[in-house]
């Protein structure tokens, strides 16, 4: 994974409307009340395309967790592409030479190969322009709600408001994607909206491109430890044989609790795209708060999206 980071100002319009609309409200109320981290991710799908090519049907049923039927849609794909001429492969799918040679290189077999290996710097895709790339904006926003009783905080109520939005197809491998949210300070908490939004995806591998609006909508699934933090998954695809994939999504979860000591505490949140590979996600408060994964996914840097909050 590489990540082409921007500045905040340039990333505005990579935010789903409706986080804008919450955002200028919060601030025409209180700007002091408002945080905001929102970035931009760059992935590279070829790692997937890679482990596809190098298993073989059994092995992709059973060391990643696929179905049958879509195994064999992958190894179909891959013998197609192979098939190919490069003047076709550019002519259909409207690729460069350079991306012509980063999937030719993708669909080498290789001896001896390792699957979810850690890959060199060197060696990564680069480009965020070439169709080995898929793209991805997330946001963090936290509204200060705490109250007041004669000018001075009587309890601590945050809102966080945690936002996708996948500008740039990811690859069809029909995996399920988590959004993790922990934090410290012993804070209970409710989530209000959890929807995820599908749209239609026309093309495949390594073509992709997204619908101009939504086709369906389904809530995640909540896994969540008192005080700890919450995992919010879903799957890719809408549904089996959907052609519908999860493009964007909102997640908010009111934290409080009462009384005020003035002590200060954090709230982190990773986004984790699941590749061809099994894993899974962990959030755990000691030693510190954290949202941990396997290598099997690309992940959002929590770094980007730590907050301070008081209690």
């Amino acid at each position: 994974m590489f990540k082409d980071m921007v500045t905040q100002k340039k990333q505005i319009y990579d935010l789903s409307l409706d986080t804008i609309y919450e955002m200028s409200e919060a601030l025409k109320e209180d700007p002091s009340s408002v945080e905001l981290s929102n970035q931009i991710y760059v992935f590279d799908e070829m790692q997937s395309v890679e482990i596809a090519v190098n298993l073989s049907e059994k092995e992709l049923v059973e060391q990643v967790g696929v179905s049958r039927s879509k195994a064999k849609e992958i190894k179909n794909r891959e013998k197609e592409l192979r098939k190919m001429s490069d003047a076709a492969i550019k002519k259909k799918y409207n690729m460069s030479n350079a991306e012509i040679c980063v999937l030719r290189n993708a669909l080498v077999q290789q001896d001896n190969y390792k699957p979810y290996k850690q890959i060199e710097d060197a060696k990564k895709v680069t480009l965020s322009s070439t169709i080995s790339s898929s793209k991805l904006s997330v946001s963090q926003l936290i509204t200060n709600n705490s109250q007041k009783k004669n000018g001075k905080r009587i309890n601590s109520k945050y809102k966080v408001t945690e936002s996708f939005n996948w500008i740039k197809c990811y690859y069809d491998w029909d995996m399920t994607d988590t959004l993790g949210v922990a934090w410290s300070g012993g804070y209970t908490y409710k989530t209000s909206s959890k929807k995820i939004n599908y749209y239609k995806v026309s093309g495949v591998w390594p073509a992709y491109k997204w619908g101009k609006s939504v086709t369906n909508t389904k809530n995640a699934a909540t896994d969540g430890t008192p005080s700890v933090g919450c995992k919010y998954s879903f799957s890719q695809r809408y549904s089996l044989m959907s052609t519908s994939f999860a493009k964007s999504g909102k997640i908010v979860l009111n934290l409080s609790q009462n009384g005020y000591q003035g002590k200060k505490a954090q709230i982190i949140s990773k986004y984790c795209h699941k590749r061809l590979a099994l894993g899974g996600v962990n959030i755990t408060s000691a030693p510190a708060i954290a949202v941990t994964v396997t290598t099997s996914y690309d992940c959002t840097d929590t770094d980007r999206t730590n907050n301070i909050i008081y209690y």
